[in-house]
């Protein structure tokens, strides 16, 4: 049986590891002042990777680590017209990335299926359903033909698209990462993988 002073040492010790996320540590930082809150500390501790915030964290640090292998990353938000279920929204999305492979990559996406780099969320599960996304543009295509080929191809078919060139700093991948994973926007999916789009 540790001694409340231990416990205290561990969980600050746990705490300072940069495992977790910054909001959970300050959050537990500040329970674990007092003496009676250190045992929820330790089990929110032992929990996190399961919990909400561990989860969102895991997916935050997948996306940007993903972000962070793209050359030439741009944001996009694609949003429909109508009223459309996840699932119809995830198929836009995926003919979407064929298609805007096939006319980047030719040959090679014919022959190796290579596709472009993308990783995406859909959030409004109820309504308003949207999809936050990065695409790695390819070096060889000019980023007024890439936008017209994203944006021709997703407005024929699904509805309004909105671009932000990244400055592929990890600061602002980061920030990027972040505000693809927000909880608060997935309420709808049983899982945040539930809202995770990538092809």
């Amino acid at each position: 049986m540790r001694t409340s002073d231990e416990k205290k040492d561990w969980v600050d010790r746990a705490l300072s590891s940069g495992r977790y996320d910054n909001s959970f540590v300050a959050l537990s930082r500040k329970q674990a002042k007092s003496s009676h809150n250190v045992n929820n500390v330790i089990t929110d501790i032992n929990s996190y990777s399961s919990s909400k915030v561990g989860i969102k964290q895991a997916h935050t640090q997948y996306v940007s680590d993903t972000i962070n292998q793209f050359k030439n990353p741009i944001l996009v938000t694609l949003t429909t017209r109508y009223d459309s279920s996840t699932n119809k929204v995830k198929s836009l999305y995926d003919n979407l990335i064929k298609q805007t492979s096939h006319q980047v990559y030719g040959r090679a996406y014919k022959r190796y299926k290579k596709m472009l780099g993308n990783i995406g969320y859909i959030e409004g599960a109820d309504s308003n359903i949207h999809i936050h996304a990065v695409f790695d543009k390819p070096e060889h295509v000019g980023l007024t033909e890439f936008r017209t080929m994203i944006a021709s191809h997703w407005q024929s078919h699904a509805g309004h698209i909105d671009f932000k060139v990244l400055t592929g700093t990890e600061k602002d991948n980061d920030a990027v990462a972040n505000y693809m994973t927000k909880v608060r926007s997935k309420e709808g999916f049983d899982t945040m993988q539930d809202a995770l789009v990538i092809y």
